[in-house]
């Protein structure tokens, strides 16, 4: 039994004992005997209310049980709905169309008043209500009219308003019924409540079943507790067989079992993979992407983990294709490209016989154009092999100004055919690097190349060296031009591939797009990285930062930095990467970072969310708002109960987080999804 009910019981128990100890022609033996009679109304009317969420039903039934209590001729149950109001009037007397006009009319007007929304007639759907009896006696006259609100709390959903010919509510029945209108308004709320949660199930099961993803949920315990249409099809099962069983006893695939222990165990709150698995149901393999997250109930504790599966086959299949059509077609072009421009060249050098000027001119185009086509050809094919791997470096000891003299007599005659000033600035007595000096001459190139298109007439394009202010052993390669300049929010294309900023003079300027990508690629090869300043309208810079001695990036340490001040977040950070193989170093405040960046770029940077000069989302900001440090892969250590600072920090570009209290798996998953 309720407590609710049971307090009632005892109230009734009281009442009988007290009315029988109170002389029969006593007054307080009346007011007991009524609060008696209340009593047993209230019990009728709750089990009638519980029993029944049909409004018409609840009104007629109310009526008959408040008839006995006190006379009145009509009840009016006015009621919010999702599609309108409907307002029902429930009589013994025959309901007219003059009398439901009046009580629409004070209807209105009442419900107008406790929730202060106009409404007309024509929002109204009235239900006349007639108890049928053996005899009607007559019709409706509506004389006075007594309305009280539906509230719980701060929501209004309705009136209830009890109508009479010959009488007012009398005092003494005002508290009762006012009662009866709170029990009443628990049961709008309590239907209201039902029907929001049926329409939240009915549109979340719609969404799931249109979903192209697969959408597989577990419980703690790890049973199956939804399964999409999508999840039956990619992982070749039934939903009617896998409901309320371990996910381990019904999915064959073991690496998909797998990675649902490995969430739950872990400390951060979601994980991404791309795997193969096998789908018994279309007899092949397919490669799909997971992701999966662990769902917390409302106290925090975690209750299950959601895994959505997209099945990635097709577009990795494109890609392989793509890339090898784009590695054959190169190769195949890059022969007969060769030989025509060399059939030119002996052409324009008069070894097949004189030409004229108008003949010499056009063949010169066609040699420009040859060579753009050439390098655009070179571009493809050096992107074909960084991506599969193929690119190999060949290192030697070279003077970087060697390598920038080079390129600079390159484009001498190109800068002064566009009346281009070209500078070189070299510091002097500068060591000797280790480089493969192709392939950072290629960076250079891309660089000049770009500044000369975007500098205009009498423009000015310098090249420089210098050793490294922030760490000497770097030598800092740089291409400054007076040109047109970058957005800073475009700082984020430049390095991408296929991608141009979106200017008029870009789109004359042509090329592809995969100038800067090759480049930035080239120079993380090298152990060293490119970035961009610049303003428009002020012309830009480009910096190129490269490591006097570099190790392959196949033979050495990946590098994490960590920025926490707390020294047990710290020891605890350091040994389990260090155990992973990761050299690690560590600053404890935000304004030493950049610093301790420029002694060696981290391939990947932790930063705690709580730091001792500054907040950590800001760190975060900071370091994605600057060119020099916008790539550089962060991620963000925070406490559990922090959810509003972890989607801060992913809404600023980090690439992981992770949650303490943390162990040894759970940072080096983290670390290793981060770092590209």
């Amino acid at each position: 039994m309720a407590p609710r009910d049971k307090k009632k019981k005892v109230v009734k128990k009281v009442v009988k004992k007290n009315v029988r100890s109170v002389p029969l022609d006593s007054p307080v033996h009346a007011q007991l005997a009524r609060r008696e009679a209340e009593l047993k109304i209230l019990e009728r009317m709750s089990k009638s209310f519980w029993s029944t969420l049909d409004y018409t039903t609840i009104s007629q039934h109310l009526f008959q049980m408040l008839h006995e209590y006190t006379p009145f001729d009509a009840l009016l149950l006015m009621l919010r709905g999702p599609n309108g109001h409907q307002l029902i009037v429930t009589s013994q007397k025959k309901i007219t169309q003059s009398s439901v006009g009046i009580l629409c009319k004070d209807a209105i007007q009442q419900f107008g008043r406790s929730t202060s929304t106009k409404l007309s007639k024509n929002d109204i759907f009235c239900i006349p209500n007639i108890i049928k009896t053996s005899d009607i006696s007559g019709n409706l006259t509506v004389k006075h009219t007594h309305f009280l609100p539906l509230n719980v709390l701060d929501k209004t959903h309705g009136i209830i308003g009890f109508v009479s010919s010959d009488r007012k509510v009398q005092f003494d029945e005002n508290t009762f019924i006012n009662i009866v209108a709170n029990e009443l308004a628990l049961v709008v709320d309590y239907q209201h409540i039902q029907e929001k949660l049926l329409r939240e199930r009915n549109m979340l099961s719609s969404i799931l079943h249109s979903m192209t993803s697969a959408v597989v949920v577990v419980d703690e315990l790890q049973n199956v507790i939804l399964l999409n249409p999508m999840a039956e099809v990619i992982l070749g099962v039934s939903a009617n067989n896998v409901i309320g069983k371990k996910i381990q006893h019904v999915v064959s695939d073991k690496e998909v079992c797998k990675l649902f222990g490995v969430v739950s165990n872990q400390a951060s709150e979601y994980l991404s993979r791309e795997m193969e698995i096998a789908n018994t149901t279309q007899g092949r393999s397919m490669e799909v992407k997971a992701n999966l997250a662990k769902v917390r109930n409302p106290g925090g504790r975690v209750a299950g983990v959601v895994m959505v599966l997209n099945d990635v086959t097709h577009e990795h299949d494109v890609e392989r294709a793509r890339t090898e059509f784009v590695s054959v077609t190169s190769h195949e072009l890059r022969t007969p490209m060769a030989a025509i421009r060399e059939a030119v060249s002996l052409i324009i050098d008069g070894v097949t016989g004189p030409i004229n000027d108008k003949q010499r001119k056009f063949l010169d185009m066609a040699r420009r154009n040859i060579d753009r086509l050439t390098a655009i050809i070179n571009d493809l094919l050096d992107l074909s092999k960084i991506e599969s791997g193929k690119l190999q470096l060949t290192r030697e000891m070279v003077s970087p100004n060697t390598i920038a003299e080079g390129v600079f007599i390159t484009f001498e005659s190109a800068a002064q055919e566009k009346e281009i000033s070209l500078l070189k600035n070299f510091a002097e007595r500068l060591p000797k690097i280790q480089v493969d000096q192709d392939k950072v001459a290629q960076i250079l190139t891309n660089l000049v190349s770009n500044a000369i298109k975007f500098t205009p007439k009498e423009g000015m394009i310098t090249i420089g060296t210098c050793l490294s202010k922030k760490n000497n052993k770097f030598i800092e390669f740089y291409v400054k031009d007076t040109g047109i300049g970058i957005d800073h929010k475009d700082f984020g294309k430049l390095f991408q591939k296929f991608a141009q900023i979106d200017s008029s003079l870009s789109k004359v300027a042509g090329g592809t797009g995969l100038g800067l990508a090759i480049s930035k690629e080239l120079a993380e090869m090298h152990g060293g990285h490119i970035w961009v300043e610049s303003e428009p309208g002020k012309g830009s810079s480009f910096h190129l930062l490269l490591p006097v001695r570099a190790l392959e990036v196949a033979d050495r340490h990946r590098y994490v930095l960590l920025v926490t001040g707390n020294v047990e977040t710290s020891d605890l950070l350091s040994s389990a990467l260090r155990k992973g193989r990761f050299d690690v170093g560590c600053v404890a405040r935000g304004v030493q970072v950049l610093d301790k960046i420029h002694e060696r770029r981290p391939d990947l940077i932790i930063v705690d969310s709580k730091l001792p000069d500054m907040d950590g989302l800001a760190l975060c900001k900071n370091l994605k708002s600057d060119s020099t440090t916008a790539l550089l892969p962060i991620v963000f250590l925070t406490e559990a109960g922090q959810e509003n600072k972890i989607w801060g920090a992913l809404s600023l570009g980090v690439n992981g987080y992770l949650v303490g209290p943390m162990d040894r798996n759970a940072i080096l998953t983290a670390v290793k999804e981060a770092i590209p």
